[in-house]
């Protein structure tokens, strides 16, 4: 999306008033961090991420967003060891939360192509909630072609779990299809 300038003006001072009242209050510095990805300065981003990330090191989320800025910066050695460290911190908590972890390291591995180490993370969050869609997609997306059979079951499953009619399932569900070369199941 569009943001104004003064928006994000806005939102840093609030942030910087957070920072101000604790300096080691985490998500302060991760909504600054944000407002530097809306502007691409993904430097400054990585600035207040690591400063996230010293400030609650125990705490899967900050892991990810350090990763996905690794991405953008294409440091993706340092974005990996940021989304292992996510799914680890997440593995023994809630099963919301290790759904979320899990998730996370699973979208940011599998999107630099570490398809092997992203689908030992979509079936633990998928282990952690068999009924999410989102986790039986990763785990579609993530299998490799010679196991294309496997794919198209776990994108047949999610289809069958979201919650309603959804273009991004239908679209991915297509999207696995069409990778494993196979118009019919």
């Amino acid at each position: 999306g569009t943001y104004e300038l003064d928006k994000i003006d806005d939102v840093r001072a609030f942030a910087e008033k957070a920072i101000e009242l604790d300096l080691k209050y985490s998500p302060a510095y991760l909504q600054m961090a944000r407002t530097y990805e809306i502007e691409k300065n993904y430097n400054q981003a990585n600035y207040y991420l690591k400063r996230a990330v010293e400030y609650a090191p125990d705490d899967y989320y900050p892991h990810c967003e350090l990763g996905d800025n690794y991405i953008r910066k294409e440091e993706y050695g340092k974005a990996k060891k940021q989304y292992h460290l996510c799914a680890s911190l997440s593995k023994d908590l809630d099963k919301w939360e290790r759904l979320e972890g899990s998730y996370w390291a699973a979208v940011g591995l599998g999107n630099m192509d570490f398809h092997k180490d992203a689908l030992v993370y979509a079936k633990r969050a998928r282990a952690a909630r068999e009924d999410s869609p989102m986790a039986w997609e990763k785990i579609a997306q993530n299998y490799p072609h010679e196991e294309c059979r496997r794919a198209i079951k776990a994108s047949r499953r999610s289809y069958e779990l979201q919650p309603w009619p959804n273009k991004h399932f239908s679209n991915a569900r297509g999207n696995i299809l069409l990778r494993c070369d196979r118009p019919t199941e």
